[in-house]
């Protein structure tokens, strides 16, 4: 069980009152809420907030797990000393959640343990008092907002419920956090609440849904109106495969250009697709997202290769093509990073394509971009070359088990010499167990060559990668795409590189920062994406 887990788990057990401490002056920096992410030895993450209050002569501490669940609970014991504090709650068992941290006025810096589990976190102070959250509250807000001179914000909800909100003017990207009913405030970036940027306020419909969105930012209010974007839920097939998904239509009654888009590297169900799909419906396309094969409502072995899942693509191309509400000759495709490796495997094979849109994708085999990864890693860790050296013989014995099915023992026995020498490079790479589902994804595509489709793709292609990818770095990606698709004779393909922006697309303040202090998209990413569509009359 993860750290996730447990604390879910163990969310409904009981708290005691905390011990009393000195009213210092240092003390009431501490008093205030703060937010921040954390990050945990077993790989999970998550968002963390903490509430410090006085009540007489005592400080009394709150924390909550939004992604687990756990609301505001208050802990048995807050010790405050010198820049300092320890924060304890039990678990029962003989079991507790542990906070050993430092802090100044606007940051706490904590290493943190739930039971067996340790990890770490960073926080950041808020200038206002937040309410608790209360993911029931952000029912009925997802979809898209528009201003009147037509600029767009994208909503999007986390699975546990918690509200993100994209500018597609800016490409700014933040959490929307509580701070009463119905009213939300964005900082500075996605999970960091300070300095305030903007502050939000719902109006609903007696249904629950919200209709329009109060803006408030330098000075000015402005008022948003919701979208009515239409949404279906669908099925297509792939010969015996059922695949389920989900139909979002613009408005007014069509043919609409359309585009089917895919998730990345942990794409399971529908909504893992929706980061991508919500801007582009905002675009004015039909957008369809669905369940991977082997999940949610769709049939068929989870674990395929990457030709199986191109083939599922050109069906819901094809179940597009099909419909009257769509425009069957401007319907396209949209990858992010593993799906851009069989994204153009479909536009390779389907003449219905008329289009494709690669993010966040590479022009190398995924063992070639794994390798390069994981030493980048490595060398930012400030590890020697003879220690990364270790890591790629450890990562050779992987890639022998996953081709052939044989040395097992020879890889266990690496990683326990590994564990018990205490390498530090054993973090950074994999060990899956001899069951796990990766072992056959790894033999069935670790070794794709994605340049023979390549040079098959016909159909406009835009492709959009971060200056700090360390998995697709854009010095290697463009010219072998650009060697590639000359062979095609593919004159119609634009690369961007997006300055300052990871893997994820989203730009770091510096490289390598933790994620809740990323700052969205650059600007020209929407910018780019809906030029280039409008430009091929492939969106409204």
């Amino acid at each position: 069980m993860n750290a996730f887990m447990a604390r879910l788990v163990l969310s409904g057990l009981s708290v005691a009152v905390m011990l009393p401490g000195n009213h210092t002056a240092q003390q009431e920096d501490l008093v205030a809420d703060w937010i921040g992410w954390s990050f945990w030895d077993d790989g999970s993450d998550e968002p963390v907030w903490l509430r410090v209050r006085r009540d007489a002569d005592s400080l009394i501490a709150w924390t909550a797990w939004p992604a687990s669940r756990i609301p505001r609970v208050r802990a048995d014991q807050l010790i405050v000393s010198d820049g300092k504090f320890e924060l304890h709650r039990s678990l029962g068992e003989g079991r507790e959640e542990a906070w050993k941290a430092t802090f100044d006025g606007s940051t706490v810096s904590t290493e943190l343990s739930w039971g067996a589990t340790r990890g770490h976190a960073e926080l950041h102070r808020s200038e206002v008092a937040l309410a608790a959250p209360d993911m029931t509250r952000t029912e009925g807000v997802a979809g898209t907002y528009r201003f009147a001179d037509g600029r767009a914000l994208v909503i999007t909800r986390r699975s546990w419920g918690e509200l993100v909100l994209l500018d597609m003017a800016t490409g700014r990207r933040a959490t929307m956090l509580p701070v009463a009913a119905d009213e939300f405030l964005l900082g500075s970036a996605l999970y960091v609440p300070s300095p305030v940027t903007a502050r939000l306020t719902l109006r609903r419909a007696a249904t629950g849904l919200a209709t329009e969105l109060e803006w408030r930012a330098q000075g000015t209010t402005e008022i948003a109106s919701r979208v009515s974007l239409r949404e279906t839920r669908v099925t297509f097939e792939n010969g015996p495969v059922t695949l389920g998904g989900t139909l979002i239509l613009p408005e007014g009654g069509g043919p609409h250009p359309a585009v089917v888009v895919l998730g990345s590297a942990g794409w399971r169900s529908r909504d893992q697709a929706r980061r991508d799909g919500g801007p582009l419906a905002a675009l004015g396309l039909a957008v369809l997202i669905y369940d991977k094969r082997g999940h949610g409502e769709s049939t068929g072995s989870a674990v395929v290769p990457f030709q199986a899942t191109a083939a599922d693509v050109v069906a819901a191309v094809r179940f597009l093509g099909g419909r009257p509400e769509i425009q069957r000759d401007r319907i396209g495709v949209v990858g992010r990073s593993r799906s851009g490796w069989f994204a153009p495997m479909a536009a390779a094979q389907s003449s219905e394509i008329a289009w494709l849109l690669l993010l966040a994708s590479g022009a190398e085999s995924p063992r070639a971009s794994d390798t390069r990864q994981y030493t980048t890693r490595l060398r930012a860790d400030g590890r020697s070359d003879a220690s990364i050296d270790e890591a790629l013989s450890y990562l050779g014995l992987l890639e022998a088990y996953a081709r052939t099915g044989e040395g097992w023992t020879d890889f266990k026995e690496a990683a326990a010499e590994a564990r018990s020498a205490g390498k530090p490079w054993l973090s950074r790479v994999p060990a899956p167990r001899v069951d796990d589902d990766e072992w056959l994804w790894t033999r069935l595509n670790w070794l794709h060559d994605p340049i023979p489709p390549l040079r098959q793709v016909r159909a406009p292609l835009l492709v959009v990668c971060g200056e700090w990818d360390p998995m697709f770095p854009p010095a290697v990606t463009e010219p072998l795409m650009r060697a590639a698709l000359k062979v095609a004779g593919n004159a119609d393909f634009q690369f961007l590189t997006a300055r300052r922006a990871n893997h994820e697309l989203q730009i770091e303040p510096e490289p390598g920062v933790a994620r809740h202090r990323w700052l969205g998209y650059p600007p020209d990413i929407w910018a780019t994406i809906r030029s280039w569509l409008r430009t091929r009359n492939f969106a409204p």
